[in-house]
């Protein structure tokens, strides 16, 4: 979700919001699509007991079975300088899904 695109109503720009530290999601609804011919690291739920060694976007040693939810299923909201900035607004895909 690039930084620099908004919700065009500015409804979720609300003034009482204004001193809540932090990004309001709910504003950044255009969504940039993955390049899939990259690794895009993972976020990852744990069972702590299961774990043995970690890096910051896997499980390196683990015990029992692992699952990747598929990015139809599930949506990591990451609001960031976009990967690839030369995209116009038209380019982009509108995700109200929150």
């Amino acid at each position: 979700f690039p930084k620099n695109h908004y919700e065009p109503s500015g409804k979720f720009h609300l003034p009482q919001w204004r001193g809540v530290p932090g990004i309001n999601i709910l504003e950044h609804i255009y969504r940039e699509d993955p390049a899939r011919n990259i690794y895009h690291p993972y976020k990852m739920i744990v069972q702590p007991r299961m774990v043995e060694q970690t890096s910051v976007h896997e499980v390196l040693k683990y015990f029992g079975q692992t699952y990747r939810v598929p990015l139809e299923v599930c949506r990591l909201i990451h609001v960031r300088v976009a990967l690839r900035g030369s995209l116009t607004l038209e380019q982009l895909n509108v995700d109200k899904r929150l």
